[in-house]
């Protein structure tokens, strides 16, 4: 492939991510949204007990798929960045976008103090006296092709299939030998002992 045409699948792709990232924001505000209808309507009518487990079984479907509030802090920060934010503004902003449900700002405080020390955000300049917080937006490289992977890809020329497989699990991290062919499980079913 040509560098032009490397250029042009990136900026394509790059297209492509972004459109589903909206679509994915889109859709999970639209499903707390729906989530939380689900809830009210259903205490308001009377049903049969199969149409509540139906109604659970959904409503937990959708709590699982919805974000977590690291995750709704991380997708927000993300979307204003380079812009810091303080605590209560991203409370503030995930109330209003329906990503989380009724967050603490002492949530949001363990959650940006979490997230600050694991490196994902930083703190920006003080406003108004109170802590700001920002993203940190690192594009990791690509690791070389290691010459290593392309031994393994090799087809071993071995006369022995078992030292073949020795060597394979060599290759791995706290691997054990191949086992005994008197400790071998299947040997010992299939009653063999050579």
């Amino acid at each position: 492939m040509a560098p032009d045409e490397y250029s042009k699948a990136l900026d394509k792709a790059l297209a492509d991510l972004m459109q589903g990232v909206q679509q994915r924001d889109l859709l999970n505000a639209n499903i707390a949204g729906l989530r939380e209808t689900v809830r009210v309507l259903s205490t308001l009518v009377k049903m049969p007990s199969d149409k509540q487990r139906e109604i659970a079984k959904l409503l937990a479907m959708a709590d699982y798929a919805t974000p977590s509030l690291t995750d709704a802090i991380r997708s927000l920060l993300l979307s204003v960045s380079p812009k810091e934010m303080t605590a209560i503004e991203v409370r503030n902003e995930l109330e209003d976008s329906s990503d989380t449900e009724g967050c603490s700002l002492s949530a949001c405080h363990a959650a940006l103090k979490r997230m600050s020390a694991d490196g994902e955000i930083e703190l920006g300049p003080p406003k108004n006296g109170k802590a700001t917080y920002r993203r940190v937006l690192k594009l990791e490289p690509v690791p070389p092709y290691p010459n290593s992977f392309r031994t393994l890809l090799t087809p071993p020329f071995s006369d022995s299939a078992s030292a073949s497989r020795n060597a394979f699990y060599s290759l791995l991290p706290d691997s054990e030998p191949e086992p005994k062919k008197e400790d071998d499980p299947m040997r010992r079913a299939l009653g063999r002992k050579k």
